[in-house]
């Protein structure tokens, strides 16, 4: 039978009620909190994995430029044979094709030359009220001459890109930048549907006989929009995870090319993408099934709980024991949850591990084959003494190199961020690891006509050598490499600290420089100064982001500062623990921390 309670009890029954809501929001809250992080994680992970699709789309049409530029003729039996393994391995690709440019009065041989290539009927043709007629005479043509897969793409084949706006304005801006320039949304001309499609073009340009580059057309990729974001992530994405994709910066129904709004959404991320040159704006929504929430079960329960162990203790003291055995039952559920959650944790961290070393082979493997055959075949014409296949081997190794340093920076700056970087530190002397780094980028600096200074004291500090000279070998090539006929400064000397010694790094150079705007940006992976020093200087935008995050695993702060027109200077402070030993001592290794 329940007591009388008195007014002293029935003050603290309320304050126990007031309690129990307190204690159930504050539940309800931390599991919505814990569901909108997961959201946003996997969200961020997906428009990463499609811009990793984006750059591999890129790399493909790189590959047909290059097979154009290192080959003097390219017939349309050699361009099936080098594009259908290409179109095998990436199915969401319609079709890849090569663009020429050809001049108004150059019309009727370039049909002529299709039609003996066994396209009957071959003409260059324009889109008008849905038909395809022969195109109205302009000086320059822009005409779908090499397509495979033929099938299913035999109506672009002779269309003139010229006469569609969207394409010209594309096509146009990549010949001006030399870079890969994508479309906005169109239908394609091979269309049979209602799916949205784009273009990317890679602009063709070869040496001339004369030494100077000749414009040869484009290579171009064509793909169906729909087709793309379900091969490259709707596949994989969890359940309950939806992505809505729009043409251009604004979340406009008029400009949507994927997916649609959905009306239960709890959660919501949106992030504006560059597809080359052309602005593609996600929205991500997640249903209730991405990752139902306990948060209501658990706050009834919380608040059931608080209000029985209240009315408990008013009751009775044997309530106590309740008590105490219904907080043992909440620790150990939570307990439980979380090893659920350290389980599938683990399981991420195993995936992208799995990720990376796939991405490793696929990549690397057919990589070093085609270097390791260049190299066979460039000292076979150069014992032959065939100097233009000698200048077309060489152009096929230098593009493979570079493909293989992009792939391996993008590999270092992935574990970096993982975690995965392993420091061994050991007694170096600085003056000796400086002098390697120079004799490594004055090949580099003499192309440059680059004059290089060294100021180093000879000390002796514990460092991890590999991870310091890799540093400093982009730093000094950074300088190098944006400096013509200018000097680049190494300093490097002992400086007094608040924790001990330390040592003060300094590069610095009297090159191009950038602004105060360009210079908050020049951390941020895969990104340089502006679009026209990637054109000019090359790189992949990296090796200043793996640089920042090494020096910050040794223990420093990287440092950028740069006038426009004057130079730039980069400089880092690692501690020393003082090993002025003439004999180094053994190395310790420990894991670097998740960057």
């Amino acid at each position: 039978m329940m007591p009388r309670l008195s007014g002293q009890s029935l003050l603290f029954l309320a304050i126990g009620l007031a309690t129990s809501i307190t204690a159930a929001y504050s539940v309800h809250r931390v599991d919505r909190e814990r569901r909108e992080r997961e959201f946003m994680d996997e969200a961020r992970k997906q428009t990463a994995i499609l811009q990793t699709q984006l750059l591999v789309n890129s790399e493909i049409l790189h590959g047909v430029s290059s097979f154009f530029r290192s080959t003097q003729v390219v017939t349309r039996a050699q361009f099936r044979s080098f594009v259908t393994p290409l179109l095998e391995r990436h199915q969401f690709l319609q079709a890849l094709e090569w663009i020429p440019a050809i001049a108004g009065d150059e019309r009727e041989h370039w049909e002529e030359r299709a039609r003996a290539d066994g396209l009957a009927g071959f003409n260059v043709t324009q889109k008008v009220d849905g038909k395809m007629v022969p195109a109205t005479a302009r000086p320059l043509y822009y005409p779908v001459y090499y397509v495979e897969p033929l099938a299913g793409n035999r109506k672009a084949v002779g269309f003139d890109l010229a006469s569609s706006p969207a394409r010209l304005a594309a096509l146009t801006r990549a010949r001006e930048t030399r870079g890969t320039v994508a479309t906005k949304r169109i239908t394609l001309v091979q269309e049979t549907a209602s799916q949205a499609g784009f273009l990317i073009f890679s602009p063709i340009f070869r040496v001339g006989a004369d030494g100077q580059e000749v414009f040869d057309g484009f290579a171009l990729g064509v793909y169906r929009i729909g087709d793309m974001l379900n091969e490259s992530v709707a596949n994989r994405w969890p359940e309950g995870l939806h992505l809505t994709a729009f043409d251009g910066t604004d979340a406009n129904p008029d400009s949507l090319i994927f997916g649609g709004a959905i009306p239960d959404s709890v959660a919501s991320y949106s992030e504006t993408i560059d597809v080359f040159g052309t602005p593609w704006r996600l929205r991500w929504d997640a249903a209730p099934a991405f990752s139902p929430g306990q948060s209501l079960a658990i706050a009834v329960l919380v608040g059931a709980l608080f209000c029985l162990l209240t009315l408990a203790v008013v009751v009775a003291v044997e309530s106590q024991r309740d008590k105490t055995s219904r907080i043992q039952e909440e620790v150990a559920l939570r307990t439980a949850e979380l090893r659920e959650v350290n389980v599938a944790l683990a399981k991420a961290s195993q995936a992208k591990s799995a990720f990376l070393a796939n991405m490793s082979h696929e990549l690397r493997t057919p990589l070093n084959a085609i270097l390791g055959y260049s190299e066979l075949l460039l000292e076979d014409a150069d014992e032959s003494g065939d100097t233009a296949a000698v200048a077309d081997l060489d152009r096929i190794r230098s593009a493979g190199k570079h493909l293989l340093g992009l792939i391996n920076q993008v590999l270092d700056l992935s574990k970096v961020e993982a975690g995965k970087v392993l420091l061994h530190y050991e007694d170096v002397q600085i003056q000796e690891l400086t002098e390697q780094v120079i004799d490594t980028v004055r090949p580099l600096a003499t192309k440059r006509q680059n004059s290089l200074e060294i100021n180093v004291v000879a000390i002796t500090m514990s460092v991890d050598y590999v991870r310091l000279r890799q540093v400093l070998t982009n730093l000094v090539s950074n300088a190098c490499k944006f400096t013509e006929g200018g000097t680049v400064r190494v300093d490097i000397e002992p400086v007094g600290g608040p924790d001990g010694d330390t040592v003060r790094f300094a590069i610095s150079d009297t090159g191009i420089g950038m602004t105060e705007a360009q210079a908050k940006h020049v951390f941020t992976p895969f990104t340089q100064a502006d679009e026209s020093t990637t054109r000019e200087y090359g790189g992949t935008g990296l090796g200043l982001t793996i640089s920042q995050r090494l020096v910050a695993l040794l223990g420093g702060d990287l440092d950028v500062s740069s006038q426009l027109g004057k130079g730039t200077t980069c400089s880092f402070v690692l501690p020393s623990v003082g090993a002025e030993s003439e004999s180094p001592s053994a190395g310790r290794s420990r894991p670097a921390p998740a960057a």
